[in-house]
């Protein structure tokens, strides 16, 4: 009889401190996370220097046909690397939306099928 009631006092004891990490050291360290890879992302693909250049011509073809043609070239490789960015980042939002909601929908699957939930 020690051993159950010493198993459900530390199994209660272990999911309230994983909820306290969960919701505090663990959001902190996914919303650091999430911040680096939008930094490292937004270097990367450098779309800042894409706008730099834009009427720089490619090539150094400084003819009027390849002046334009560079700025039409660079406008939708900007509108994609911009495209490209925002969807990233949008995934990144789901994911943490979904760090944040994972432990409740598991306890509600507790608190509406109890012990059918396993």
């Amino acid at each position: 009889m020690f051993y159950f009631s010493h198993f459900i006092t530390r199994g209660f004891t272990q999911f309230i401190m994983l909820a306290l990490w969960w919701y505090g050291e663990g959001f902190w360290l996914a919303i650091k996370r999430f911040a680096w890879l939008e930094k490292r992302d937004v270097s990367r693909i450098g779309v800042h220097v894409w706008i730099r250049n834009f009427f720089v011509p490619m090539f150094h073809d400084y003819t009027l046909i390849g002046r334009a043609l560079s700025v039409v070239f660079r406008f939708f490789i900007i509108i994609g690397k911009t495209v490209n960015l925002l969807v990233r980042t949008f995934v990144r939002l789901i994911v943490l939306l979904v760090w944040i909601t994972l432990p409740l929908l598991f306890v509600a699957g507790l608190v509406m099928y109890g012990y059918k939930f396993f």
